[in-house]
């Protein structure tokens, strides 16, 4: 890097672990700043296709995108689904992924929503958790998300070797855990592009929305580098017996 170089954090650019952090969107303008965290993956939280110069970049420094993709949680008919929280909040706690970024537009409310999650897991109180949410959302908090966090109820699924040491399996609420798994199971290989331009279409948009809600259709991959998921089991491999499980 040139004396002359400046790191430019990305907007609402916040810590939230070792290894895991939290953000708006990159621009390029950040770009030094995320070579300087040695940043692995991108947890991203938006169903539209990734900016090409941020696509060019990861790739070029072996950045995986991993694609959760939710709409924003307003009223009366769009929620944040549950699986894709799930799907995200099990990538985040996996140190194969680290170090990590979470974005999604503006780092407010889908972000603030799956952070909100997390500390949920971590056992935060729901007041902290609130308050951590409102310090990023500002006079943009939305009611909606803080009632999601209230009442969700996660699903984890855990790779027991990979759990960050922020983080024991032994302290997680075994209500939260859908399975754990002993084994460190091979990551997800990178999909390859394909054209989503049928999907900004107000038939396209309809259909995406319809799938979202159904979880029942696998979207096409949206970047070379990039791994969608519409289920909570995110690391694939040999499930433990029952009696491996969480008493």
């Amino acid at each position: 890097m040139e004396p002359t170089d400046f790191l430019t954090p990305c907007s609402n650019f916040s810590m939230i672990a070792p290894g895991v952090y939290r953000s708006g969107y990159p621009s390029k303008k950040n770009f030094s700043f995320l070579k300087t965290l040695g940043i692995k993956s991108i947890c991203y939280l938006c169903p539209e296709e990734y900016a090409l110069v941020n696509q060019s970049f990861y790739k070029e420094n072996d950045i995986q995108i991993y694609q959760f993709p939710m709409e924003g949680n307003k009223e009366p008919f769009v929620n944040i689904p549950e699986e894709q929280v799930n799907g995200a909040l099990s990538t985040i706690l996996d140190t194969r992924y680290h170090p990590i970024l979470i974005h999604c537009n503006k780092g407010k409310h889908r972000t603030g929503a799956v952070c909100g999650c997390l500390r949920k897991v971590q056992g935060w109180s729901l007041v902290s958790i609130i308050d951590e949410y409102n310090r990023f959302a500002g006079d943009k908090s939305r009611a909606m998300d803080q009632q999601f966090v209230e009442i969700f109820r996660p699903a984890l699924t855990l790779c027991e070797p990979c759990v960050p040491d922020w983080l024991s399996v032994a302290s997680v609420n075994p209500l939260h855990v859908r399975q754990v798994l002993l084994e460190a199971a091979p990551m997800p290989e990178p999909t390859i592009n394909t054209d989503r331009s049928k999907e900004y279409t107000a038939e396209g948009k309809k259909q995406r929305a319809e799938d979202i809600a159904s979880v029942t259709h696998v979207p096409k991959p949206v970047a070379r580098n990039c791994v969608q998921f519409l289920v909570p089991t995110v690391i694939m491999g040999k499930a433990p017996s029952r009696a491996a499980m969480p008493a």
